[in-house]
C-alpha cells in the first residue's frame, strides 16, 4: 500500500464523499452568498439564489486548514502528502498550502496544477490512480503539471456590471487555458449558458463551434 496521501481543494468540484472512496482529502474553499456563509450541499438552491440575484464570493483555505489535513494524513499512517491545487495565477490557495507544508509533521509536495475546476479534478483523479499504482511524489508532481498545462476548461460564470449576479444578461460562458480566462458568450440565464457551454465541446474533446442561438457570441 502506498504511503503517499493525496490532498486537494474543493474547486476540484468533486461531489461530497467522492474523494473519500479514492483516498483523497479535500480542503474546502469557503463560499458565501450575500456575505453569509453558505454550507448547504443543495446545488439547486444555490443556483436558484444566484439567479435571483444573490452575490457569491469565495475565500481560500487558511494555512491552518491545510495543516489539519496534513496532520490528519500523518495520523492515518501516511509517510508523505502530495497536495494538488487550483492554478496559483488565479488563487492564493497554493501559497497557503505551501505555508502549511513548512510546519507539517511529514513531507508535503505542493503542486500547482496550472488549471481550474474540472481540469483540476481530472489532475487529482490521475494523481490518485498514479499513487495507487506506486508512483512517487516526484512522479505525481510531473504528471499533474503535464496534464494541467494541456487542460482547457469551459465553464459558466455569473457577472453583471451592476453587481447583481445573474442580472442584465450577466450569465456568461468562459474558457480557461494557460492561466487566462476568456469570455466566449453572454447569455440570459444559467440554462442558456449551460447549453452554450455544452456546444463548445464535442465528444472528441475538440473545441466546438456552435453556440446556443439564444446567446450573444463573444469569441466563437
Amino acid at each position: 500500500m502506498s504511503g503517499i496521501a493525496t490532498c486537494t481543494d474543493s474547486t476540484a468540484l468533486y461531489a461530497t464523499g467522492t474523494t473519500d472512496s479514492v483516498g483523497v482529502t479535500t480542503v474546502p474553499i469557503a463560499v458565501a452568498l450575500d456575505g453569509e456563509p453558505y454550507e448547504s450541499s443543495d446545488l439547486d438552491d444555490f443556483y436558484a439564489r444566484l439567479e435571483a440575484g444573490a452575490r457569491a464570493t469565495t475565500s481560500m483555505p487558511s494555512p491552518g486548514d491545510f495543516l489539519r489535513a496534513y496532520s490528519g494524513a500523518a495520523a492515518s499512517g501516511a509517510d508523505e502528502v502530495v497536495s494538488i491545487h487550483v492554478d496559483a495565477r488565479v488563487s492564493a490557495t497554493v501559497a497557503s498550502a505551501q505555508l502549511a507544508a513548512r510546519d507539517a509533521p511529514l513531507p508535503v509536495t505542493v503542486v500547482d496544477s496550472g488549471t481550474v475546476s474540472f481540469g483540476l479534478g481530472a489532475c487529482v483523479a490521475a494523481a490518485a490512480a498514479a499513487v495507487s499504482s506506486g508512483a512517487s511524489a516526484a512522479e505525481v508532481d510531473r504528471l499533474v503539471r503535464r496534464l494541467g498545462r494541456s487542460a482547457r476548461s469551459v465553464f459558466v460564470a455569473a457577472s453583471a456590471p451592476n453587481g447583481r449576479v445573474g442580472a442584465d444578461r450577466g450569465w456568461v460562458v468562459m474558457s480557461f487555458e494557460n492561466g487566462v480566462a476568456t469570455t466566449e458568450a453572454a447569455c440570459g440565464s444559467p440554462t442558456e449558458a449551460t447549453e452554450a457551454m455544452a456546444a463548445r465541446i464535442d465528444v472528441s474533446g475538440r473545441r466546438g463551434s456552435t453556440p446556443s442561438s439564444r446567446c450573444a457570441a463573444s469569441r466563437l
